[in-house]
């Protein structure tokens, strides 16, 4: 069972500018790593050479947050610095994952914006610039890369957290319009990612909670989405999968249940996993 204390375990001492969270012990080893390979691995994420993840942040915080935790005991200071560290200065408004990673993307900029939302730390970042990251219709992973509906997520969360949505994307806008109109052509039966891709389980998530920040997930075609994710629910393990037929996984089935159910939809904040509760808990 998944316990404070685990996630209290990945909390690093790094120094002045570096993230306290580690990607490492959020992630599953294949099956068939070796006994030997996993000891080094043991070692690797206890030593001095172990790296931090921005997203890996903002994973523990709302873990910890799920948990009943009040999280007194993060190093908010350094973390906030860490995170801060983590803003790209050839891209204004971009992060990347970690210092020793080189992916930089949409991913990082919501996993770092919502992490100093959390910490009360918005100061910390240049939220200027995290508004002026290029929109493009709908949003992308880099500029001048093709829309995805996991990017538009994050972009139109990160910008409703720093209180930037109207500015960049004011309500009855041609941008407005444009990026909804996206949105809802995303829908077949259910969700897909991209234009021309496949239906998706996990797309209802991303869809439907773009649309809930931009208020208008209720021009969404509900019994076409239940329809389709009903096909894609698995009776003898109990979960869903991404496509009919295929494996179920724990992310799929999370990412279906939260737009599933109408009550849940008005339950949860417009930019977390996260219920309204657990939010005012450490607002307060």
């Amino acid at each position: 069972m998944l316990s404070r204390l685990y996630v209290k375990s990945c909390l690093l001492s790094f120094p002045k500018g570096k993230l306290h969270f580690s990607s490492y012990n959020f992630l599953f080893g294949q099956l068939n790593l070796t006994l030997k390979f996993f000891l080094f691995q043991a070692k690797l994420v206890r030593s001095k050479y172990d790296g931090s993840h921005v997203t890996m942040v903002y994973s523990a915080l709302s873990t910890l947050l799920l948990l009943g935790d009040n999280l007194s005991r993060v190093d908010r200071r350094g973390t906030l610095a860490g995170l801060s560290a983590m803003q790209c200065s050839d891209e204004p408004g971009l992060f990347k994952a970690g210092d020793i990673c080189g992916e930089r993307d949409m991913r990082f900029v919501f996993s770092a914006v919502a992490s100093c939302y959390i910490l009360n730390g918005l100061d910390s970042i240049n939220c200027e610039n995290v508004a002026d990251f290029t929109y493009q219709g709908g949003f992308a992973n880099l500029p001048y890369l093709e829309a995805h509906a996991g990017a538009t997520y994050c972009a139109v969360a990160s910008l409703s957290l720093i209180g930037k949505l109207e500015s960049v994307i004011p309500s009855g806008s041609k941008s407005r319009e444009l990026l909804i109109k996206w949105l809802l052509n995303l829908q077949e039966e259910g969700f897909h990612g991209r234009v021309g891709k496949p239906d998706d389980t996990c797309y209802t998530f991303w869809v439907c909670a773009s649309l809930k920040i931009l208020n208008c997930h209720h021009l969404v075609d509900k019994n076409s989405a239940v329809r389709f994710v009903t096909r894609c629910w698995n009776d003898v393990i109990g979960a869903f999968t991404k496509t009919p037929d295929q494996f179920c996984t724990p992310g799929k089935s999370l990412a279906v249940l939260i737009p599933y159910s109408v009550q849940l939809i008005n339950f949860l904040t417009k930019c977390f996993l996260l219920s309204q509760s657990v939010l005012c808990m450490f607002k307060t």
